[in-house]
């Protein structure tokens, strides 16, 4: 299925809306810039690319309901996930089932590829266990911190990532969070939870989060008297976290998954990013960011 004479039809989920949509956005432009070159170049073995694109919401359901119908109705020969953990985990088991190809791009989920199965693949992104080795590394020896507070969601990728750095802060260096507070994916204040955060005298804090929340819990911090340095996940080095926290993103900083930054003079980035402008003269602030890049080369 999904492959003619002339065509590959490949199915891919995302989520444009809700909360992650800064997600399934970028990395769906991305992807369609690489697959513009790539059928411009002649495609593959002379085939054209196809896609298909399904907005999953951020939700497990959303996106098994997605790939349920990419694959039964739609027919595709490979499906692409360009959404996070919390998406992605809902569509394993039937994916398995069903033996097709799925190519994860953004999802750091364990699921993805423990135990292995032949019909997963992960891409640019990385493992949860090894963002908790890294962070863990950064927090302790690059900003010399002993007191270490923890504010993160509920959601499969959040709690996952600041986990895995409960982890291996312990594993690696004796240490267990002086506070660890959690918040729900659609609240907008986070007072309670930073006051804590705040009576516990930190060094510093790991912030886990979604792109709309992390730039309020910034605002939020700053504006309650906590100075302490953030250091935060992947998801929030992009350029829409320092345009809207504004001074608040002082002292802020974030993990960044890939070998080059943009702006960099590398041929590469030069040759990506004046192709991207071409295409997408006009987006907003914060585009690209980590998750175009990441759709475009896994693409």
């Amino acid at each position: 299925d999904g492959v003619t004479d002339d065509t590959v039809t490949i199915g891919v989920f995302g989520p444009i809306t809700g909360p992650a949509a800064y997600v399934g956005l970028g990395g769906r432009d991305g992807m369609n810039l690489a697959i513009k070159e790539i059928n411009a170049a002649g495609g593959i073995n002379g085939r054209k690319l196809r896609v298909l694109f399904e907005d999953d919401a951020h939700s497990p359901s959303r996106a098994l309901a997605a790939v349920k119908k990419l694959i039964d109705q739609d027919k595709v020969f490979i499906l692409l996930s360009l959404a996070g953990s919390n998406s992605t985990i809902g569509t394993i088991d039937f994916v398995k089932q069903r033996q097709i190809p799925m190519y994860v791009s953004f999802a750091s989920a364990p699921q993805v590829t423990q135990p292995f199965n032949r019909y997963l693949f992960r891409g640019g992104t990385t493992e949860a266990a090894r963002y908790g080795e890294i962070y863990a590394e950064f927090l302790v020896q690059g900003l010399k911190a002993q007191r270490i507070g923890i504010i993160s969601g509920h959601d499969e990728y959040t709690k996952n990532e600041a986990d895995a750095v409960v982890r291996y802060l312990k594993a690696w260096f004796n240490l267990e969070p002086v506070k660890r507070v959690t918040f729900n994916i659609a609240d907008k204040d986070f007072t309670s939870q930073l006051l804590e955060l705040k009576q516990s005298k930190p060094d510093a804090i790991f912030l886990s989060s979604h792109l709309a929340a992390g730039i309020i819990i910034l605002r939020q911090a700053r504006e309650l008297g906590l100075t302490q340095p953030f250091f935060g996940g992947a998801t929030l080095t992009d350029n829409a976290v320092p345009a809207n926290a504004k001074s608040a993103a002082e002292e802020f900083m974030a993990g960044w998954l890939l070998p080059l930054f943009m702006g960099s003079n590398h041929p590469d980035m030069v040759k990506f990013e004046s192709a991207w402008r071409r295409e997408y003269p006009n987006l907003p602030t914060g585009r690209p960011n980590t998750f175009v890049l990441l759709g475009y080369v896994d693409s």
